[in-house]
């Protein structure tokens, strides 16, 4: 990964972190949920780190990420690869403007579902058989431990891309054993969710075995586990394949599919309807006078 890669990535870390701040300050049930530190007098209190760590929307914070935001939306227009080496060792680069709309729709034609082949052939034409193009390919990768993490290095339980909401804690949640999610089109309307989760037990977590065992007992009896039992699948785009970074998702699960095994992975599929299907979280946190000021450009010592 480049230097320009890597930096985008942090900056994308963080701002999906700050991202959230509003919803963490107030919490479910509206109390401030951010642990027993707030108790306490911070040697941090009243500094830029400790506000987003406390979840506060100073000014301070909404401009900090609006400029986050503007820095990473005129990144995105840009892709950067590796054309060679100096004679030194060291690595050279070149940026190239990303074809509006073609945000790796080359990549997602590549790849094979575990019905591709049967949709090719005349047999499922003449039955038939619908087949649903690939939408989105969500790489569920840990996106920061949080932004105490990010900010004074205090390690927490890591945060991943999707975000599931249920009715009722489960004995185990889904997208902690998610690999990646396709998003598949039925309409503008109705997708097809698929969670791919590896069928083989992670050594470096032992839970992952009990919830191996729970998907084989689903396979028989959808109704013996409460795993599948999610009203809403969330994310935030970051590295995924068919859109731009710092989008929003919302899909309302309208029921429970089916699973199947495919190349190494249980695909766990469900059919939901569309609540937001890729909303700017730029304009979401626009701040208006900050991006006047920075249209007249003024120096910074006139903006503060």
């Amino acid at each position: 990964m480049g230097m320009v890669d890597w930096v985008k990535n942090k900056l994308t870390a963080i701002a999906l972190a700050t991202s959230s701040v509003e919803k963490t300050a107030l919490g479910q049930g509206g109390g401030n949920e951010l642990g027993s530190t707030s108790k306490h007098q911070r040697h941090r209190q009243g500094s830029l780190a400790d506000a987003l760590n406390q979840g506060e929307v100073t000014q301070e914070v909404q401009e900090l990420r609006w400029r986050m935001y503007k820095v990473l939306e005129e990144a995105q227009k840009f892709k950067t690869e590796v054309v060679g080496y100096d004679e030194d060792g060291f690595m050279m680069t070149e940026q190239t403007l990303i074809e509006e709309g073609n945000l790796g729709k080359n990549t997602l034609n590549k790849i094979k579902m575990d019905d591709t082949e049967y949709s090719e052939t005349d047999e499922a034409i003449a039955d038939g058989y619908e087949y649903y193009p690939l939408e989105l390919l969500v790489n569920n990768d840990i996106i920061t431990m949080s932004l105490s993490d990010v900010l004074v290095d205090e390690k927490e339980k890591p945060e991943r891309v999707l975000k599931c909401e249920r009715e009722f804690r489960p004995k185990f949640d889904i997208e902690d054993y998610t690999k990646k999610m396709h998003v598949r089109t039925i309409s503008d309307t109705e997708k097809l969710l698929e969670f791919y989760v590896t069928k083989y037990a992670d050594e470096d977590n032992r839970k992952s075995r009990f919830f191996l065992s729970e998907i084989k007992k689903s396979i028989k009896n959808p109704r013996m586990t409460d795993f599948l039992d999610i009203t809403n699948v969330m994310f935030i785009s970051y590295n995924t394949v068919g859109v731009k970074d710092l989008m929003e998702f919302d899909y309302k699960i309208s029921g429970f599919d089916k699973i199947v095994e495919f190349d190494g992975y249980y695909i766990i599929k469900f059919k939901a309807e569309v609540l937001k299907n890729g909303e700017s979280i730029y304009e979401k946190f626009r701040d208006v006078d900050l991006d006047e000021r920075y249209k007249n450009k003024e120096k910074r010592k006139d903006r503060d």
